[in-house]
């Protein structure tokens, strides 16, 4: 039932009040057979039995169901809240034919309030015939069950606590306070589901979830001076009415609740009160749909956050273990280097060896000129010693000839040689280089654009990263520093949830501790209470009577005592929520503490990332990075292969200019040696021919310089080489330094922040949940607010009326006498 409809009193109490009559009884019909007086509601308002009865019916429902059963608890109470008597009215509505209908009700003084006679009974309740021409039957009877709903009433003269009997006709000021008890308590095993999607359960007291409105009516001459979280309004008589709207029953509110209103007077009276009750499901109230709606969001909130802290902690671990990985590779291509760079020194040693023979061979080749020269100048000589001459010359001629052909074949093979000894170095380097860049591309730092995680870049339909590294916004570019980055963000937007959880931690244990102080509060009233109708029983009722009013006394004191128990265990409970909020508080200041050293673990991750990244990129003016020293190794082999190739080229053209010389000289020499006859000719030509063997000495002097130069450049590029290689076994040490303070880090950010922050959301989680079953059981005892139940297949409504009539000032002689004459 909404609120709307729990306070509406309209067409229908009309009807009923036509049905009822004045005194309860069925307009225009005496008593009938065996019936006895209006007794039931004598001292009840006319419109009290249709108003009620109204209240628990007034519905939302756009179509009635077939069979309806509407019952009203109307109780009269004493100053004190005792009740005095209590009557239950209960009708039962049918659409269709007629049949017959076991009500189980009191059966306690039944009788008909819409027709003559008192209906049969039985052991289950009332017998009824209700459809077709007579759709409704309305009953009455004496209420026979304890209250599930308790009102006690407090009063204070100028501050000091007195008696109900003692406020009509003082003066002064009165606070009235009431305590409203809901007594229906029953310890039921809630179950749900937290976080991390296990079943939890507990115990929790469940209550029939009675809602309604406190009213009470000041006399016409006080002034009211306070009511807090009341609604002020006027009669047709001037008085002043204030309204409460109460709810008794967890998780929406305490099962106790009180209110209070303070008023000066001359002659103080007993304000008049009631107290109109029904239960609401909270799909029927919106505070409870409301709260509800909080729980659920709450909850689903928690799930997601506990779920996508979960993915960041295996993330952490993750990045831990990759970085430990990518240490260790980059120690292993510290070795590496080291190792090239020990090679490049002693490459550079040996073609320094190369330069200083090409240096000795040109001037070899110079003395061999000299000598040729002298031997043209001697030429003439030779004819004197013709006879001894033939026989050198022919072995001259024989070694020329061969010496021609080895000549031949070295110029040969230094020309035709096809493959660079660099090159494969030089490939090497060059993909080596083009991995560290990428691998720059990947790490970032500070300048790469930051991440949106509330809305994460779309998926491509590939996962290629296109050529040079980092592109965004393509979705498989994402650098490790955005990563870091944006989870670092994600830690520090956690922050203010975390405080505005810890402040209501901290509300939630003052209201809870004000709670345990009116819980205790109304437990020594309830006590006071109790001790009082034991009391009265006692003195009014000394041994068993079969008066009804003893028996009502009895309830009432058996009642006292019950919401007494109950009390004492709301103390237990109270404390249990002091205990539990305090709890939430400290968890709360420590998912804080975390959280902060969680950023400051991000924030040197970070750190580290970005040293990494200058370590593999071109590093800093002092210490070249991986990519910097690469680059420094790869120029000086393509200097090294170019001076090689040139120098290749220069010794192929001395060789083959020599062996042409050599080739002569065996010619020149076989001519010699066919005989002394031709030994002038042979002479010219052996001077000729040893100019000519001068001339290619000097170019095989010239190309041997040459090859000294060659090699020379060929060492100084061996010696860039060195320093590059050593320059990338700095950087791939202090690469691997970085990668192990990253994976430090990331061990240290699941250890400290995501294990922790995903442990506190679970814990916290449990709260939401829990308060969602415990509103779930709370709404399922919704029908267990009928007091007898409803009967075989009818849709059951129950209201209670609870009314506290007026008490007047005692009037004095003088006011009686103008009363009576007028």
């Amino acid at each position: 039932m909404s609120r709307r409809g729990a306070l509406a009193v309209g067409a229908l109490g009309v009807a009923l009040l036509g049905l009822a009559g004045p005194g309860g009884v069925a307009a225009g019909a005496g008593p009938g057979p065996g019936q006895g007086p209006a007794s039931e509601t004598a001292g009840l308002p006319p419109t009290t039995a249709a108003a009620a009865l109204a209240l628990a019916t007034a519905q939302d429902a756009p179509v009635p169901p077939p069979l309806v059963n509407d019952e009203v608890g109307v109780a009269t109470l004493d100053p004190a809240g005792l009740p005095e008597r209590a009557t239950l009215i209960s009708r039962v509505a049918a659409t269709g034919p007629e049949q017959e209908v076991l009500d189980p009700a009191s059966v306690t003084n039944v009788r008909y309030l819409d027709r003559l006679g008192r209906p049969e009974t039985d052991s289950g309740g009332v017998l009824l015939t209700v459809g077709g021409t007579r759709g409704t039957a309305l009953t009455q009877a004496r209420f026979d069950k304890p209250l599930p709903v308790a009102l006690h009433v407090e009063y204070a003269l100028d501050g000091q606590v007195v008696p109900a009997a003692e406020v009509p006709g003082a003066s002064g000021d009165v606070r009235v306070a009431y305590t409203v008890t809901n007594t229906t308590a029953e310890q039921t095993e809630l179950t749900w589901q937290d976080a991390a999607g296990v079943t939890q359960r507990s115990e929790r007291p469940v209550f029939a979830p009675f809602q309604g409105v406190l009213t009470v009516t000041l006399p016409a001459e006080a002034q009211l001076l306070e009511a807090p979280s009341g609604s002020l309004a006027t009669d047709a008589q001037g008085r002043t009415v204030v309204r409460w709207t109460i709810a008794v029953h967890p998780p929406i509110s305490a099962p106790v609740q009180r209110v209070a209103l303070a008023m000066r007077t001359q002659a103080a009276a007993v304000p008049a009160a009631d107290l109109a009750l029904t239960p609401v499901t909270s799909s029927q109230d919106p505070a409870g749909s409301f709260a509800d709606g909080l729980l659920s969001g709450a909850q689903q909130g928690n799930d997601a956050l506990y779920e996508g802290l979960t993915e960041l902690d295996q993330g952490a671990l993750g990045v831990a273990d990759g970085s430990q990985r990518l240490a260790e590779g980059l120690g292993g291509l510290a070795g590496g280097a080291d190792q090239v760079a020990g090679g490049a020194d002693s490459l550079a040693g040996g073609i320094n060896e190369l330069a200083a023979g090409a240096d000795q061979v040109a001037g070899a080749s110079s003395s061999l000129a000299a000598g040729i020269d002298g031997l043209a100048g001697g030429a003439e000589d030779l004819a004197t010693g013709t006879t001894s001459l033939a026989g050198a010359l022919d072995e001259a001629s024989t070694g020329a000839g061969e010496l021609a052909a080895a000549t031949a074949q070295l110029a040969v093979a230094a020309g035709s040689a096809s493959t660079d000894p660099v090159a494969p170095l030089l490939a090497g380097g060059q993909q080596i280089e083009a991995g560290l860049r990428a691998a720059t591309a990947r790490v970032g730092g500070p300048s790469d654009p930051p991440l949106n995680a509330a809305a994460p870049l779309p998926d491509d339909g590939n996962t290629t990263c296109p050529p040079g590294g980092t592109a965004p916004p393509d979705d498989d570019c994402v650098t490790v520093y955005q990563g870091v980055r944006a989870v670092r963000g994600a830690l520090r937007g956690m922050q203010p949830v975390v405080e505005l959880m810890i402040t209501e931690a901290q509300s939630a244990v003052a209201a809870a501790t004000r709670l345990q102080a009116d819980v205790t509060s109304a437990r020594t009233d309830t006590t006071i209470a109790k001790d009082g109708a034991a009391a009265v029983l006692t003195s009014l009722c000394p041994t068993p009577a079969s008066d009804p009013s003893c028996t009502t006394l009895q309830q009432v004191a058996d009642a006292a005592a019950r919401a007494e128990a109950t009390l004492t265990g709301d103390v237990d409970l109270t404390a249990e929520l002091v205990a539990t909020a305090t709890s939430l508080t400290k968890q709360a200041v420590g998912l804080s503490a975390a959280l902060q050293a969680t950023d400051t673990a991000a924030r040197a991750v970070l750190d580290g990332v970005e040293a990494l990244g200058v370590s593999l990129g071109q590093g800093t003016p002092t210490q070249p990075g991986l990519t910097a020293g690469m680059a420094a190794l790869n120029e000086g082999l393509r200097q090294l292969s170019a001076a090689l190739a040139a120098s290749q080229q220069q010794l192929a053209g001395a060789l083959s200019t020599v062996a042409a010389g050599n080739a002569q000289l065996a010619t020149g020499l076989g001519s010699a040696a066919t005989g002394a006859g031709e030994l002038a000719t042979g002479a010219d030509r052996l001077a000729g021919g040893a100019g000519e063997a001068s001339s290619g000495a000097e170019d095989l002097a010239s190309g041997a310089g040459q090859l000294a130069q060659g090699a020379g450049s060929a060492a100084t590029g061996a010696q860039q080489l060195a320093q590059g290689a050593a320059g990338l076994a700095t950087g791939s040490a202090g690469a691997a330094d970085a990668s192990e303070a990253l994976a430090r880090g990331s061990a240290q950010l699941q250890q400290d922040g995501t294990a922790p922050a995903a442990a506190s959301v679970l814990e916290a989680s449990t709260d939401p949940a829990e308060a969602q079953a415990w509103m779930a059981a709370a709404d399922a005892r919704a029908t267990d607010a009928l007091p007898y139940g409803a009967p075989e297949g009818a849709v059951g409504h129950v209201a209670y009326l609870f009314t506290l009539p007026a008490v007047d000032a005692p009037q004095s002689l003088w006011d009686r006498l103008r009363g009576i004459f007028g």
